[in-house]
């Protein structure tokens, strides 16, 4: 129970949602965890996000949120802080309650929100004790909770990292890698790319000046991006286009983001075995481009993978404690095989 008495919950939000595996995996996580929590799907587009914050803000049991489009970038005016990854990237899919824990000599003192910039310990936002010094939020039988504060997170980028790990093996920073596309999804590409070491990266977009903004989030991360023009029409290059054969070629890993078909004409071509594929795209399985790259015998790491280790980078988030990732992805597949 939380706080309030209230069974706890968190919800998946979005607009489309019915197809959000979200619910799945994360209801798998807390029944192996022995928690009691419900994790439902809520359709939600941005006009309607501001009332679901107050919802979160108000209402008890609720510990936190899962995002997915449109509401990653939409979401950052609503919150009260922002971790330093999501601040970077400018997006962010999981949002985490935060009660402030205060004693009740505290509270006409320090007002409403005083510890609210106090740092965390386990994920839980630390106060000042009456002797001055710091106590969890589980402290004496006097303390009770007080503001509410919603914290943003990235875990998109964690689970990304987990997959470009997996594909290139532990230890092994990406050298030369290649990102295909220029949308949302690319900044946690990037910012994943960047905390595992790399330094450069190549980056094919439709429409280079619509990449602009991704050379300013490698920027931030100290990343160096070169955007080059992709054509993916399948009529072979065009004029201004890199021959995509040279950069596959040199990568030793490709992060693809682009949307389903988009990559169909790279998967025509043939694929170096040496160059790792991280496909972003979970369903149907395989894509085009993955089944390409697993022909030339290449390391393939699918979009599952990258939605199982970010949900289990929430579940840590909102409960502290870590779930056995095999786990999520057992029941991911279980219902993709359904579908």
């Amino acid at each position: 129970m939380t706080s309030s008495g209230a069974r706890p919950r968190a919800a998946v939000a979005g607009m489309p949602i019915a197809h959000s595996l979200s619910p799945v995996l994360h209801r798998a996580a807390y029944r192996a965890l022995g928690f009691d929590w419900d994790y439902t799907a809520v359709e939600c587009d941005e006009s309607a996000l501001g009332d679901l914050i107050a919802r979160v803000r108000t209402e008890p049991g609720w510990v936190g949120l899962s995002l997915t489009m449109p509401l990653k970038t939409s979401v950052l005016a609503f919150l009260d802080r922002i971790d330093a990854t999501a601040a970077a990237v400018g997006a962010v899919n999981t949002v985490v309650v935060e009660r402030d824990a205060v004693d009740s000599e505290d509270v006409d003192t320090d007002g409403p929100g005083a510890n609210a910039d106090r740092p965390l310990i386990n994920g839980v936002r630390s106060v000042s004790g009456p002797s001055g010094g710091v106590e969890s939020r589980t402290g004496a039988a006097r303390r009770h909770f007080g503001p509410v504060h919603l914290a943003g997170f990235n875990t998109d980028v964690t689970g990304t990292a987990h997959a470009v790990t997996a594909v290139l093996g532990n230890g092994t920073p990406p050298r030369n890698p290649l990102v295909l596309g220029a949308g949302g999804t690319a900044r946690a590409a990037l910012a994943a790319l960047a905390g595992l070491g790399a330094e450069r990266v190549d980056l094919l977009a439709r429409r280079p000046p619509a990449a602009a903004p991704l050379v300013a989030v490698g920027a931030a991360l100290g990343l160096a991006v070169t955007v080059h023009r992709w054509d993916t029409s399948g009529t072979g290059s065009s004029v201004g286009c890199p021959d995509p054969a040279g950069l596959l070629g040199a990568a030793d890993v490709v992060l693809a983001t682009a949307p389903a078909g988009a990559t169909d004409d790279l998967a025509r071509r043939p694929w170096p075995a040496s160059t790792a594929l991280v496909e972003l795209l979970y369903h149907p399985w395989p894509t085009r481009l993955a089944a390409a790259a697993q022909a030339a015998g290449a390391p393939v790491a699918g979009g599952l993978v990258v939605l199982a280790a970010q949900a289990a980078g929430q579940v840590r988030l909102f409960t502290g404690a870590e779930v056995d990732l095999d786990l999520l992805l057992d029941a991911g597949e279980a219902v993709l095989a359904a579908r």
